[in-house]
């Protein structure tokens, strides 16, 4: 994670912080696997939720 403060003016500042991929996505994966483990989804026992249709449905809004 990169953080950088830019002084703008006497009393504002803009932050820009870049996130890399390998700083999120351990805790991405283990929301995902919470997820699987409580996901309700017809033809599915819950639990038994293929991972790929885990991701397919509550990937995008995760990140």
């Amino acid at each position: 994670m990169k953080v950088t403060k830019e002084n703008t003016g006497n009393l504002t500042a803009v932050l820009k912080i870049d996130i890399a991929q390998e700083d999120y996505t351990p805790k991405l994966e283990e929301q995902l696997k919470s997820y699987r483990r409580k996901a309700n989804v017809p033809g599915f026992r819950p639990g038994q939720v293929p991972m790929g249709m885990i991701k397919k449905m509550y990937e995008i809004p995760l990140r």
